[in-house]
């Protein structure tokens, strides 16, 4: 049996039960909104469509980015040896409602009501322990605090986080910022960024709109 286009509206639909503060972002894709972000939980068919693997994700609607991002990513894990697990559709019926537990367990982050701003930032800290490659070198999440201070109006923290940044960044082999200029360049870039809560505020409204996101459930971002 392989995941087809009514079963993956009825694998959605499951899953949208034990997540009612959740939408339907797209078929195998429940999000919500809170504040600037997008929380998601994407259904990612694995193993030749015969299984697929849920992850929990953040997304900053306070980048242009024009895509959401599986920011944030913590894919479902065996509680065994904690490697990356999946549901096979033939015992979906069987074992979704456990997953969903064990996803809710993992999650950094709460999977209902609102966040704090502060959860967020130590949360993509927390992240870089969790071992994946991305997080050797984490610009986007990197990218995501400070886009995320700026809407939030808290510059002097924002440019405190930015010289640490760009001072570990110094420290990775050249290669990693060629496409960003080098550290002094993105920097700089992430400057503007911090100097422009108006422009930051506006390409989150933006971007919600480009992406689709605007029917999903608003839940609140505190500041502080």
């Amino acid at each position: 049996m392989k995941i087809n286009k009514s079963l993956k509206l009825s694998l959605t639909q499951d899953w949208l039960g034990l997540f009612p503060e959740m939408g339907l972002y797209e078929p195998m894709w429940l999000a919500r909104r809170i504040g600037p972000l997008i929380q998601g939980i994407l259904l990612k068919p694995t193993q030749g469509n015969e299984s697929y693997c849920p992850t929990v994700h953040l997304h900053a609607l306070t980048r242009p980015t024009g895509f959401i991002t599986i920011g944030l990513g913590q894919p479902l894990l065996t509680e065994r040896t904690q490697a990356h697990d999946s549901l096979k559709l033939l015992h979906h019926e069987k074992n979704f409602h456990s997953a969903a537990l064990r996803l809710r367990r993992e999650s950094l982050l709460p999977l209902e009501g609102d966040l704090g701003l502060d959860q967020v930032l130590k949360a993509y800290i927390e992240h870089e322990s969790v071992g994946f490659a991305q997080n050797k070198y984490p610009i986007l999440h990197f990218e995501s605090s400070i886009s995320l201070l700026s809407w939030a109006g808290r510059i002097d923290e924002g440019r405190d986080f930015l010289d640490q940044c760009v001072e570990r960044m110094r420290t990775w082999p050249d290669l990693v910022m060629a496409s960003h200029g080098g550290p002094d360049a993105w920097g700089h870039q992430m400057l503007q960024v911090l100097g422009n809560p108006e422009d930051v505020h506006a390409i989150a409204n933006q971007q919600a709109e480009a992406l689709d996101v605007c029917h999903l459930s608003v839940w609140q971002l505190n500041i502080r």
